[in-house]
């Protein structure tokens, strides 16, 4: 008889056990599943941020490239920005990606290469880019038109007009909820970091560094990182 009770209370005690194993487990979602559901919601909010600042930094930029039929130290390159359909936001580099004297003459453009041996020239054109003063001309050089490319980069200018954009108006284009924060910025090859200042970051923040080409103030092409932060 007395084994009988021992072995029906050994069946209680593991029932117990069992219930108390059941609680324990649904109070420790209970305190999980928010952490985790705010984490998800972090990390998804994190990918549209990158994906929406990388739209408004970025622009086209069309690389054009030009032979003329003999070097000079000064020529125009007559109606050439009206016959490739693009406006005066030219920057006008030599074979070596040296940056050279470059105007507009009406539709043409004047060119004045730092050596009389040039006869190859790239023209980067883009919406981002200055417009070339306007200036006389000189004589008419015969030319050719070879490689015409347009990708889309990142911009250096764009960054920094978007750095200095409101934050509250930001989040409401980028339709960021109020209860996640967020700051964004560039890595510049030389390291140098232009970013937003959020002095209210917490410690719970993620961090991403993508990599990036991107187009400085002078139009050269180069390599960086993206930077957003999510919080």
């Amino acid at each position: 008889m007395i084994k009988r009770l021992e072995k029906r209370g050994s069946h209680v005690e593991v029932i117990i056990s069992f219930i108390i194993f059941v609680t324990f487990v649904i109070f420790l979602l209970s305190i999980l599943m928010p952490t985790v559901t705010t984490k998800k919601d972090k990390e998804n909010t994190f990918t549209d941020v990158e994906i929406k600042i990388t739209d408004k930094i970025s622009s086209n930029m069309t690389l054009i490239t030009i032979n003329t039929k003999d070097g000079s130290d000064c020529f125009d390159l007559s109606n050439i920005i009206s016959d490739l359909g693009i406006g005066k936001n030219i920057i006008v580099k030599d074979y070596s990606e040296k940056s050279v004297e470059a105007y507009s003459n009406g539709d043409s453009l004047r060119i004045n290469p730092w050596s009389t041996g040039d006869t190859f020239f790239k023209i980067y054109y883009s919406e981002e880019f200055d417009e070339i003063a306007t200036n006389s001309g000189c004589d008419s050089m015969d030319y050719t038109v070879g490689l015409i490319k347009t990708n889309r980069y990142i911009f250096e200018k764009k960054i920094l007009d978007l750095i200095n954009t409101d934050h509250e108006t930001l989040r409401n284009e980028l339709k960021i909820s109020k209860g996640i924060d967020f700051g964004y910025g560039i890595i510049l090859s030389n390291g140098t970091a232009i970013e937003t200042n959020n002095s209210d970051v917490s410690t719970n923040i993620y961090i991403k560094e993508t990599p990036i080409e991107y187009v400085d103030l002078d139009g050269n092409i180069l390599e960086g990182y993206l930077k957003t932060k999510v919080w």
